[in-house]
């Protein structure tokens, strides 16, 4: 099974996220900060990171960039996957988040079966 860490302050967001994708093998794992998100990436080595950006102390940007910097890599070796997943709508906001590395951004609320494609299409 693969591990997908979802990193949202909102527990709402959270279980939302998992009844979206439930049914896929994937085992989830929650970080709801970002100093708590890094720490649990470099040790479980997720397949795919959902981020959101505003949280308290470290925000997603700051985390996505820390991530890309030292370069963590996924269960397969690959560059881990991060989807932003954001309240941020402004297309500034989106740049940003590419700029810094994220491979995707959506805002919320956003579409449950194209973010479901996109995860079903990562982890393989």
């Amino acid at each position: 099974m693969k591990k997908i860490i979802i990193v949202d302050d909102d527990p709402q967001v959270v279980a939302g996220l998992k009844r979206a994708l439930h049914g896929l093998p994937v085992t989830f794992h929650e970080a709801h900060d970002g100093d708590e998100a890094i720490a649990f990436v470099r040790e479980i080595k997720p397949a795919l990171m959902i981020l959101d950006v505003c949280m308290p102390g470290l925000d997603g940007i700051e985390v996505c960039k820390i991530l890309r910097e030292e370069e963590i890599r996924d269960d397969a070796l690959r560059p881990l996957p991060i989807i932003i997943l954001s309240g941020l709508h402004q297309e500034a906001d989106k740049i940003v988040g590419k700029v810094v590395g994220a491979d995707y951004y959506f805002t919320k609320p956003c579409d449950s079966a194209e973010l479901r494609g996109l995860v079903e299409k990562l982890i393989q």
